[in-house]
């Protein structure tokens, strides 16, 4: 299975391509969810694989690639950085990006700094701002207060992170990948997604390429990453781009909803190409 050094790292990523192999494919990049890794995606990837080479990686320390140092630290810019180093390691000019909650806040950066290198940008539950997530790690401390101790807390608390109600083995899988995290990673980006500093809205229209908003039919009720009224800003804001909502779906419907986000993806691109 392939993996490259980056910055010192050894990064673990899928490489699928159906195309034959005498025809050109353009390539997608998947950018996973801050608590999960490559693996929640299968789901896109036949579809995909067929008409383009789809690269699903590991950032540091999730999933299959090598944990960096204690005392990590990562930042918006940092970020963008790994994914800017990852693709000049592939020899990727230029990229479809994909990227699922607080992913997509990197493509944006990574859209409206590095124009060149994206072709197109796919949004997934799009987080643009710190604001909501600063308000979810309140209320897990408040909750902390109320129960004594983060045991019974979290014995007690619903985090939102979970699949309850979809399929048994498919929740567990999803806690499995959040629990292989090494701490010291999972604070870094609980660090960087909480600080005030995070907040990509003023970039928006600044992003030039054709972009794809998919989005959540149900939104929890209180504080969540993200809002109908955050997707609805979004949309308006970048000058290229259209939303898709997916009927009865929650913030998790990247994962649970695979073939239905690619083949969004798909009809968006073909109809991208035809103009």
């Amino acid at each position: 299975m392939p993996s490259i050094t980056v910055n010192g790292l050894s990064l673990f990523y899928y490489d699928d391509c159906f195309v034959e192999p005498w025809k050109p494919a353009e390539t997608i990049l998947i950018n996973h969810y801050g608590a999960g890794d490559s693996t929640l995606y299968n789901g896109w990837v036949p579809t995909l694989a067929e008409r383009y080479r789809v690269i699903r990686w590991d950032r540091p320390g999730y999933g299959r690639s090598e944990a960096p140092p204690l005392g990590y630290t990562l930042t918006t810019q940092s970020f963008v950085a790994e994914i800017v180093a990852f693709m000049d390691a592939l020899g990727l000019e230029k990229v479809h990006y994909v990227g699922d909650k607080a992913t997509t806040a990197a493509g944006i950066v990574l859209a409206a700094t590095h124009p060149e290198r994206v072709r197109s940008l796919t949004l997934a539950a799009c987080v643009r701002t710190a604001q909501p997530i600063r308000q979810l790690f309140v209320d897990a401390a408040d909750e902390v207060i109320a129960k004594g101790s983060w045991i019974s807390a979290f014995q007690s608390k619903d985090s939102g992170r979970d699949l309850s109600g979809i399929n048994h083995m498919q929740d567990l899988y999803f806690r499995q990948c959040q629990a292989n995290i090494p701490a010291h990673v999972q604070a870094a980006a609980f660090r960087c997604v909480a600080d005030p500093a995070f907040d990509v809205t003023d970039l928006l229209p600044q992003v030039q390429a054709p972009t794809l908003l998919l989005s959540p039919d149900i939104y929890p009720k209180g504080p969540t990453l993200t809002s109908r009224a955050d997707h609805d800003l979004i949309r308006a804001a970048i000058p290229r781009c259209e939303e898709r909502v997916l009927p009865g779906s929650s913030m998790h419907f990247p994962f649970t909803d695979g073939p239905w986000c690619a083949d969004q993806l798909i009809r968006f691109l073909d109809r991208t190409a035809a103009r």
